[in-house]
């Protein structure tokens, strides 16, 4: 499988210090069916979930949740931060971490750990997409406790084989993690190439040479877990924004307003695109004030002018040369394999939309 080393030409910066923004004027949680519920606690249940602030509901508002519209409470803000009780440690077993992602409907994580033997236990610290670096960060502020988790879930599985997996030019991470993860002799902390898709499971363990049965995780996994065994606080989130010249980090709480997000990172910023989750395979969004902060959303990229995308072909087959998978966007071949990376519209000489192409022929 042939990776690709992007030659991105910016000189956006990230930010080494992580921005707080713990005090949104509302946030907005989904409303599903009535409650009788005016005043609400921080962490307190609001249907199928629960309030990142202490304040009050005081109405009604159209919002996006995970890409789908949906009525959302406002609650507003005391600022108050009150809790009806103190959130107790769930004690970390096998069973634990599978009753708790049964209860929160986290298939694709509890079928991770429905194997019956693990030989590898792999954590990806890698997001491939550019100026993303929320997994970084949440390395640096969480090593010790991640490490700690995911020691104690080497040990259930009795695996001799533990990797911790970061690029090697993220050179500020690495000093961190060298600095703790001796104290865990049984985790090896691996650094690879900066590579485009290096990050996906299939590419990783095929450029370490790791075969067997694996238990692959991101640093994005261990951090829900962790916040599932109420080990850390589960009301924040980290999420990168950007501009044309600069990258910041902010730990946001969960369900603001994205309008509310890019208003405190760039208040003076005018007439921009917006990109949601990457710029390589992310969503342009038109109103920045429906849509809400929840975990399906990393990233934020602000920008002066979008890629003009053309329709005339040049039978160049570069889009087919870089294809990982063996897509043909041009003739329609094997795109039930397309990984929707954005490698063929990244490289297309001509500036055609290959991604939107293979969806539009993919759905006829």
């Amino acid at each position: 499988m042939r990776l690709f080393k992007l030659d991105i030409n910016n000189k956006i910066k990230e930010n080494l210090n992580i921005i707080n923004f713990l005090n949104p004027d509302y946030i907005y949680i989904p409303y599903e069916k009535d409650i009788d519920l005016t005043k609400v606690s921080k962490n307190e249940p609001i249907n199928s979930f629960k309030s990142s602030i202490s304040g009050t509901i005081v109405g009604l508002k159209m919002g996006v949740f995970n890409n789908e519209y949906n009525n959302a409470y406002i609650i507003a803000n005391n600022f108050k931060e009150l809790e009806t009780k103190k959130n107790k440690r769930i004690k970390i077993s096998i069973e634990n971490i599978k009753k708790i992602l049964l209860e929160n409907k986290e298939t694709e994580l509890l079928n991770k750990f429905n194997k019956e033997s693990i030989d590898n236990i792999v954590i990806s610290a890698i997001n491939d997409e550019i100026n993303v670096y929320n997994y970084m960060y949440l390395l640096k502020e969480n090593a010790n406790l991640y490490l700690d988790l995911i020691d104690e879930i080497r040990m259930f599985y009795k695996c001799t084989n533990n990797y911790l997996v970061i690029k090697n030019n993220e050179s500020f991470i690495i000093d961190e993690c060298l600095n703790v993860i001796g104290t865990y002799p049984s985790i090896v902390l691996t650094l690879v190439e900066d590579l485009y898709l290096i990050g996906k499971e299939q590419f990783l363990l095929d450029k370490l040479n790791i075969t067997g049965n694996t238990l692959f995780l991101t640093i994005e996994d261990i951090d829900k877990l962790c916040k599932y065994l109420k080990i850390i606080d589960n009301t924040t989130k980290f999420i990168t924004i950007s501009d044309n010249v600069t990258c910041k980090i902010i730990r946001c709480k969960k369900y603001t307003l994205l309008s509310d997000i890019i208003e405190f990172a760039y208040p003076t910023l005018k007439n921009y695109h917006i990109i949601i989750n990457g710029l390589m395979t992310g969503l342009e969004i038109d109103n920045p004030t429906y849509f809400i902060l929840t975990d399906d959303i990393k990233s934020i990229h602000l920008l002066k002018k979008l890629p003009r995308f053309n329709k005339e072909c040049l039978n160049c087959g570069k889009c087919i040369n870089v294809c990982p998978v063996g897509v043909n966007p041009i003739n329609g071949i094997n795109l039930s394999n397309c990984l929707d990376c954005g490698l063929c519209t990244f490289f297309c000489p001509a500036s055609i939309n290959l991604r939107e192409k293979i969806k539009g022929d993919s759905n006829e």
